[in-house]
């Protein structure tokens, strides 16, 4: 058989391989130094240029006769991988506590002016007022014969007395009257020359009025009246 030829690696692939054959024999044998890889995990080595051997250096410089080499402990960081599936939901964390209330918001603008509502229905009829005229006294003012006295006949409501006083008479009643309004008339508007009659009344103390009646001239006259009082 002819003799088959040699092949001779490049160089490089020999150091190459005599890098990874140490590195196994090493790992193999758990050789292990002190700053073998150095703090940043590499490993540094230098390879014989004439026989391929390896041996590890802790970082110094390798010989005239050998190449540097060195390699990380760790391998290069691989790809990412895929998101893996969404894990299950769990269970529902207990309630907080309450927090402190904020502080209060600024008042809104004011609204507008809403519709005027429906008209409402029309109440119940009060019970009827009071009376307001029930004060009054009729008078018919006469002369007792024989004596020329003048006296005041009279009826009327809540009426105490009623007394001539220099030509008019006071009608005084049983309770304040002050605060009321007064009307005065006449019983006969005609006086006998033919003058009309009007009469007048006006407060005179607390519980009394004084009327007067008298002829259109101004004169004053004797005559019936009727008083009204409206408190």
């Amino acid at each position: 058989m002819p003799n088959e030829p040699t092949i001779r690696r490049p160089k490089r692939a020999r150091i190459v391989a005599a890098v990874a054959a140490g590195a196994t024999v090493l790992m193999a044998a758990g050789v292990a130094y002190a700053a073998i890889p150095d703090a940043g995990g590499v490993i540094h080595s230098c390879v014989s240029t004439a026989n391929g051997g390896i041996r590890l250096v802790d970082g110094g410089a390798c010989k005239s006769s050998e190449q540097a080499v060195s390699w990380s402990q760790a391998g290069p960081q691989g790809t990412k991988g895929d998101a893996g599936p969404a894990g299950p939901q769990g269970p529902q964390g207990a309630t907080g506590a309450q927090g402190a209330p904020g502080p209060q918001g600024p008042a809104g603008p004011t609204g507008a002016t809403g519709a005027t509502g429906a008209t409402g229905a029309t109440g119940a009829t009060g019970p009827a007022g009071a009376s307001a005229t029930e004060l009054w006294a009729v008078v018919e003012p006469d002369f007792v014969l024989g004596s020329g006295t003048l006296t005041a006949p009279f009826f009327g409501s809540h009426v105490v007395s009623v007394t001539p006083t220099g030509g008019r008479h006071l009608v005084t009643f049983d309770r304040d009257v002050s605060r009321c309004a007064y009307s005065a008339t006449p019983r006969s508007f005609v006086w006998t020359d033919g003058q009309t009659v009007a009469a007048q009344a006006v407060p005179s103390g607390a519980n009394s009025v004084l009327v007067g009646t008298s002829t259109s001239s101004g004169s004053q006259v004797r005559t019936d009246f009727s008083l009204i009082v409206a408190c």
